[in-house]
Parts: C-alpha cells; structure tokens; sequence
C-alpha cells in the first residue's frame, strides 16, 4: 500500500512537471486530530495537489505525526506516526468577488497508510477520510489561465484510522510551484 501511495505521488509530481498550463500547488500543512479511542495527534506535513480535469484535483501528502494515547485517567502513552495520503477534492463552490482574492469551499476525501509506533509497538495502519476545506488563492494575474501566488485554506475531516474514527482539523499553506 505504501509502495503504491509513492508510486503515485511520483506520478503526480512528474504530470506537474510536464505542462507548464497544469494548474498545481505545493505546500505544507499542520493538523491536529482527536479519535474514539482517545488518541490526539499533532503533525505536520507536506502537500502536492494536481488539476486532473475542471474543478477537480488529486492530492498527495506526507505527514509527521505526534501521538498521545490516554490509557487511564492518569496515564498516556506518547507515540509518533508518518503517513503517506492520496485523495481527490472538488471545488463546489467559490467567488472572484474581491479580485485577485479567490474564495472556495473544496470537498475531500482520501485514503492513507502510516507507520505509528507507540506503546502497541511498530504497525501500518490503514486510514481514510472525508471532509471540506474553506479557504482563498491570492493569483498574480487574472486571465484565462491565472498564475496561481499563494493558497490558503482551512479543513474538517472525518477520519477512520486504527478500528477508530475521529475528526482532524487541518491548515494548509501553499503555492504554485
């Protein structure tokens, strides 16, 4: 699963590289996330977003995750995980009201596998998700195709992960490569 998650990223990135027209992003981002089984995760991470066709995209990230799992009301057991993420989102909606200032709401969703280690010891772990994001892009020009400048944007997901499910809040910063 993982070989194949890199497998795409790499594809992704060497579509991006081939057409200068293709609108894409890379970034950065940094989540937090609470999950059933009373594991909070705090992490940072690496994005690439590619347009494959209109208003839709395929995604691609890398993660660097601090875990914190309680066990009893006094105990908790630290942890770390990195993952590897694809997904597609769609932009359902957005306004060039305050030009160059692009606003838009993007639904996600994705798929992932990360290698945690904590107190149940090394694992992969399977993990998938669904959420929108709300945000603005800031373009160097409006034209047909604009240069995209720098993206920001605020996401909610639903997340399933480990036989749990939780919910993630992610900040993305990003900008056209």
């Amino acid at each position: 699963m993982v070989k194949l998650a890199m497998l795409a990223t790499v594809l992704a990135a060497d579509i991006a590289h081939a057409d200068p027209q293709i609108d894409r992003r890379v970034g950065w981002d940094f989540s937090l996330a609470g999950t059933s089984d009373k594991t909070f995760a705090v992490g940072l991470g690496l994005d690439l977003d590619q347009r494959i066709a209109g208003a839709w995209f395929v995604t691609a990230a890398y993660h660097w995750r601090w875990t914190d799992r309680t066990l009893t009301e006094m105990t908790s057991a630290p942890g770390s995980a990195q993952a590897i993420d694809l997904g597609v989102r769609h932009r359902l909606a957005e306004s060039t009201r305050f030009s160059p200032l692009t606003l838009f709401v993007d639904g996600e969703a994705g798929i992932g596998a990360e290698l945690a280690t904590d107190d149940r010891g090394s694992r992969t772990v399977p993990e998938a998700y669904a959420g929108l994001r709300f945000g603005y892009q800031l373009t160097e020009s409006q034209s047909s195709t604009p240069q995209r400048g720098f993206d920001f944007d605020l996401a909610a997901r639903a997340v399933a992960i480990d036989q749990s499910i939780g919910a993630m809040f992610v900040m993305t910063m990003a900008w056209d490569d």
